[in-house]
């Protein structure tokens, strides 16, 4: 089964034993470099991305309640108050970029493309 890139509106059904990943504002080469991991998987990812220009916030709300991981670029940007929120509040988020969150140390990663390669080891 091949992995998915979803935007607003799209959801997809969770029936189907994929590995569901939200990122918040990724730049567009993680999300290539991301892609090209995905056609080499072994594993199967829905891979929702969601950007200031989407600006449709209870898409997101909805594609955090079926992630099972919430990947958070934080560089400021018009979403920062969100990704603040999401970074702070989730139990399923990691952060990558400049700013860190006392609370959440053990949450940083380098890049998005560790956890994905992390996952797939599993």
């Amino acid at each position: 089964m091949e992995s998915n890139f979803v935007t607003p509106p799209d959801l997809i059904d969770r029936t189907l034993g994929q590995h569901v990943v939200v990122m918040i504002d990724p730049p567009w080469e993680n999300v290539e470099e991301i892609a090209l991991f995905c056609k080499e998987s072994k594993k199967t990812y829905d891979v929702y991305l969601y950007s200031s220009d989407m600006d449709d916030l209870e898409w997101l709300d909805k594609a955090v309640g079926l992630a099972d991981r919430v990947i958070i670029n934080t560089v400021q940007s018009e979403l920062s108050p969100i990704k603040d929120m999401y970074s702070e509040k989730s139990n399923k988020a990691l952060y990558y970029g400049p700013k860190s969150f006392f609370n959440a140390v053990l949450n940083r990663i380098e890049r998005p493309l560790d956890y994905f390669k992390y996952f797939d080891n599993l």
